[in-house]
């Protein structure tokens, strides 16, 4: 009898011992992939706001431009590309390509529009940067831009520019939103080329890597699983009165 009160005994200290153990680790696991999302978060609003404080500007010498989501839409893209975008001349500090003679580059920020979370490049925050050895860097006294078009200073596909690069996975949605000196946002155009912004604010959301896994096979939750894991971060990055 005394033995088996003392198995009894230990079996319940086994119990709450492992109960304390994994409690440990679903905690560390929960931490450890929210720090994930604003390790990501950071990383992505650093660069971006690096490529827009180094912006260059000349009055009818470079364009500027800004497309929303309902603009693309409209415009009728390819469904990839039918999300927001900001396309500017900067002198970046992270030119994607070597042997650039000047360290101006033609950057380009995108997040792909993938409703069936299919592509390789879904959920991913996609920069694009050309610099002057590309065949593509052509924005000096060129305000056309558009869908697609080699001849454009700017596009939303890669026909004038180089290929995009992943920077941090797991984004769900990515917007812009130019502002003058008033404060008053501006507007924005698939057509051609946008005002230039005194500000320009960044909203970028995203998830920790367990919660996309879920998202990506969630079905007829994939709303709601959304909903309940996605951080949004907004930064607000000023670039002066050029332009203005």
């Amino acid at each position: 009898m005394e033995m088996v009160v003392a198995l009894a005994v230990f079996m319940i200290l086994i119990a709450i011992v492992l109960t304390f153990y994994e409690t440990v680790f679903e905690v560390s696991s929960t931490s450890r992939n929210s720090s994930n999302v604003f390790s990501n978060a950071r990383v992505a609003l650093d660069i971006i706001s690096r490529d827009i404080q180094c912006i260059y500007y000349k009055n009818e010498m470079t364009p500027f431009w800004n497309v929303s989501k309902d603009n693309a839409e409209a415009a009728g893209w390819d469904k990839q590309y039918q999300n927001d975008l900001i396309a500017f001349v900067s002198a970046t500090p992270l030119p994607q390509n070597e042997g650039n003679i000047s360290p101006l580059c033609e950057i380009k920020y995108q997040l792909f529009n993938d409703p069936d979370l299919s592509e390789d490049t879904a959920g991913w925050l996609l920069r694009s940067a050309t610099g002057d050895n590309s065949d593509s860097w052509n924005f000096q006294y060129n305000f056309t831009a558009g869908g697609t078009g080699a001849g454009n200073a700017f596009t939303a596909d890669n026909s004038s520019s180089e290929p995009y690069h992943k920077l941090i996975p797991n984004v769900t949605d990515l917007k812009f939103t130019c502002r003058g000196i008033d404060g008053s946002s501006l507007g924005t155009s698939a057509a051609g080329t946008t005002l230039f912004p005194y500000s320009i604010s960044v909203e970028l959301t995203l998830m920790d890597d367990v919660s996309w896994k879920k998202y990506i096979t969630g079905g007829a939750d994939k709303e709601l699983i959304e909903q309940q894991n996605s951080r949004t971060f907004t930064k607000t990055i000023f670039v002066g009165e050029h332009g203005q």
